[in-house]
């Protein structure tokens, strides 16, 4: 057993522990499942109203889609969203996306 399974191990665990969590990310036409960090990081929404100027973060699988490129388009549960910054844990193991959705409040 490698550092990457254990660690792909532990996430999937923690992921089916956290269903509240779960958010869909589809970049390139490749879909993967992952955890959604629902923290706001940024200007609050109240002063905006808008929701693409506040960044969040999602961690899926590194082996599940291909690392999206800062500034492209992605799709976090069906909403658009622009990447931001990209990391891999130290195992190459997660893959953390930042982001911003782009469609204002309704």
């Amino acid at each position: 057993m490698t550092l990457q399974s254990t660690v792909r191990g532990a996430f999937d665990v923690i992921a089916g522990l956290l269903p509240e969590t779960a958010v869909t990310v589809v970049s390139d036409g490749q879909s993967a499942s992952g955890i959604g960090d629902k923290t706001e990081y940024g200007e609050s929404l109240e002063m905006n109203g808008e929701r693409g100027i506040t960044r969040r973060r999602v961690r899926v699988s590194a082996n599940d889609i291909t690392i999206p490129a800062k500034g492209s388009t992605i799709l976090i549960d069906g909403a658009a969203a622009i990447v931001g910054n990209t990391s891999t844990d130290s195992a190459g193991a997660i893959l953390v996306i930042e982001y911003q959705l782009t469609t204002p409040l309704e």
